[in-house]
C-alpha cells in the first residue's frame, strides 16, 4: 500500500487517540516524497521516480493534515499529456528519434524538476528540493508551488538533496557533480544568506563521480564520501541519445574502496583523503570532531543492491518485503595520522536517522531511526528504533502490520537532556489501510499517542518542521541550551 500513489487532501482535523499530548508540542511538520507513480496508462518504474507529493501536520490546539502534489513542470506536462515526459532515475519516457537527438545536443531536455525528495528553509522561503541544483517554492500554509529557485554560476548537473547548515556561517554547504577548468569531479560549495551564487571552496577531479545522496559537515570540515558506484560519463552524456534511465549510467565497482575526502572550509583545500573498506550509502547519523579524529557514522551497505531492491515491480512483489538491513558503522579519520578505522555501532538495521537537531556536528549519544525487526525479518521496514551510539543499546517501536517511514526528533524547549522530547513519524497501518501520525517519548521510546489520517500516505522520504505559523529562515526545533542545528 505505501508503493501506490497517493492522493491530494484538503485541511482536515485528525482523531487523536492516547494520553495528552505535551502541551509544548506546537508545530508544523511538512514532508515530501514520491507520490504519483502513474500518468495515464503508463507508469513509473522506481520507487524514487514517483511524482511528488507533500505533506503537511500542524499540531496545535488539534492535528490537522492536508496533503498537494508539488506543482512542477515535471507534473504538470506528464499529467496534462497523460504521458512520461522527462527522464526519472530508472524511468524514461517513450521519446521519439528526433526527441532523443535534442536531449543528446541538450542534456538538461531531458530532465524535468522533480523535487521529491527533501524540504529546506532558504532566506525565509520552504524550497522543495531534489538531486538537481535547484528547487520550488512552497507555501507552508496552502502548500501551493511557487517559483524555481536555481543555483548560479556554478557548472553543476547533480546536487546532493541533504545540504547542511552551519549557522555560525549563516551558509548552507553541499557537494555536487560539476565541470571545471580541471575537467568532471565533485563541487564543494556553500551558499550565504541572501544569495544563490555558490561560493566554490574545492574541487576534486574525478573523471569517473560517484552517485552520491548526501554530504557530511562538521563545525571545521565539509566531508564528501565516495562509494564505488562510478557514473560513466560517457554513458551519462549519451543518456538521451540510447533513451536510458540515470541509473543506467552508474556501475558498483566493488574492488574500489570507500575514499573519504575531508575538505578545510576555511582553507577551502582537501585537508585528508583516505580509504576504507568498499561499502555503499545514503545518509549519515552525524559527523564530528573528536580531538584530532574526524568521526563519519553512515548508515551502510555491502554494495548496491539496495537500488535494485527499490525498483516497485519488487517491492510490490511477494519478495518485497526481504530487504537488505542498513548496518550502522562509525568511521574515525585520524587527520594527523589519516588513518582510518571502522567499527560497528549497533547490530540493529539503522536507516532514515534522525537525531536531535540541537546536537548536529557534536559529539552525541542518539539517533532515531527505522529499522527491521530481526524477529520479522522479511517484513520490510517495520519498527523504529533509539539507538545509544556510545554503548549500542537500542529501544525499540514495533507493532503487527505497522511499517513507518523517517522519524523526526523534536526536542523540549529548554530542555538539557539530548533525549529530552518527542519522536514524531508517519506509520502506515496495513491492518486499518490508513496512515497515523505516531508521537512517541523520545527518552522511553514508549507511545504518547496518535493522530488518526483517513487515508494511506505513500512512503515519504525526508520532512523538516517548523513553527506552526509557517517557517522563517533557518528556524530550527533545538532545545534553548543546545548548540548549532540544522532546519
Amino acid at each position: 500500500m505505501g508503493y501506490y500513489s497517493g492522493q491530494a487532501h484538503p485541511s482536515t482535523a485528525l482523531e487523536w487517540i492516547g494520553d495528552a499530548r505535551p502541551e509544548w508540542l506546537r508545530l508544523r511538520y511538512m514532508k515530501n516524497g514520491a507520490g504519483l507513480f502513474e500518468v495515464g496508462e503508463e507508469a513509473y518504474l522506481h520507487w524514487f521516480d514517483g511524482l511528488a507529493l507533500l505533506k503537511q501536520f500542524d499540531i496545535g490546539d488539534e492535528i490537522t493534515y492536508r496533503s498537494e502534489f508539488l506543482d512542477s513542470e515535471d507534473y504538470v506536462t506528464s499529467t496534462k499529456r497523460e504521458k512520461i515526459s522527462f527522464t526519472e532515475f530508472a524511468t524514461v519516457p517513450d521519446r521519439s528519434a528526433l526527441e532523443r537527438l535534442w536531449c543528446t545536443i541538450n542534456p538538461n531536455a531531458q530532465f524535468g524538476d522533480n523535487d521529491s525528495i527533501n524540504l529546506q528553509v532558504v532566506d525565509g522561503e520552504v524550497l522543495a528540493i531534489g538531486d538537481l541544483p535547484s528547487g520550488l517554492e512552497v507555501a507552508p500554509d496552502t502548500l501551493g508551488t511557487g517559483r524555481k529557485v536555481p543555483l548560479e554560476k556554478l557548472l553543476l548537473m547533480t546536487s546532493t538533496p541533504h545540504p547542511q547548515r552551519d549557522e555560525a556561517r549563516k551558509t548552507w554547504y553541499n557537494t555536487g557533480i560539476g565541470a571545471s577548468w580541471k575537467g568532471f569531479g565533485y563541487h564543494v560549495f556553500g551558499v550565504k544568506d541572501g544569495s544563490h551564487r555558490p561560493d566554490p571552496v574545492a574541487f576534486i577531479p574525478r573523471m569517473t563521480p560517484a552517485y552520491m545522496h548526501s554530504v557530511g559537515m562538521t563545525s571545521r570540515y565539509v566531508v564528501v564520501g565516495e562509494h564505488p558506484m562510478f557514473a560513466s560519463l560517457p554513458k551519462f552524456f549519451t543518456l538521451g541519445l540510447r533513451n536510458q534511465p540515470v541509473v543506467n549510467a552508474f556501475d558498483w565497482k566493488g574492488d574500489h574502496p570507500l575514499t573519504l575526502y575531508i575538505v578545510d572550509k576555511d582553507e577551502k583545500r582537501v585537508a585528508a583523503k583516505v580509504e576504507a573498506p568498499a561499502i555503499f550509502y545514503f545518509h549519515h547519523t552525524n559527523v564530528f570532531e573528536n580531538g584530532e579524529d574526524v568521526v563519519i557514522d553512515l548508515c551502510t551497505y555491502p554494495d548496491d543492491r539496495v537500488i535494485r531492491e527499490l525498483y516497485l515491480s519488487n517491492l510490490r512483489g511477494p519478495k518485497g518485503g526481504n530487504t537488505t538491513p542498513a548496518k550502522l558503522l562509525r568511521h574515525r579519520v585520524n587527520m594527523k595520522t589519516k588513518k582510518v578505522t571502522v567499527e560497528p555501532l549497533t547490530d540493529r538495521s539503522v536507516e532514515f536517522p534522525r537525531m536531535n537537531p540541537g546536537h548536529m556536528y557534536g559529539d552525541y549519544r542518539f539517533t532515531y531511526a527505522v529499522s527491521i525487526n530481526p524477529a520479522i525479518t522479511n517484513d520490510h521496514s517495520n519498527m523504529l528504533v533509539k539507538v545509544d551510539v556510545a554503548t549500542g543499546e537500542t529501544k525499540s517501536w514495533f507493532e503487527e502490520g505497522c511499517y513507518p517511514n523517517e522519524p523526526f526528533m523534536v526536542p523540549r524547549p529548554g530542555a538539557t537532556a539530548e533525549d529530552d522530547g518527542v519522536v514524531l513519524c508517519v506509520v502506515l497501518d496495513a491492518k486499518v489501510k490508513s496512515s497515523i501520525l505516531l508521537v512517541l517519548d523520545a527518552h522511553s521510546f514508549t507511545e504518547i499517542g496518535r493522530a488518526l489520517v483517513p487515508a494511506v500516505i505513500p512512503f515519504g522520504l525526508h520532512g523538516q518542521a517548523g513553527p506552526l505559523n509557517g517557517f522563517h529562515r533557518h528556524d530550527a526545533l533545538r532545545s534553548d541550551t543546545d548548540g548549532d542545528g540544522a532546519a
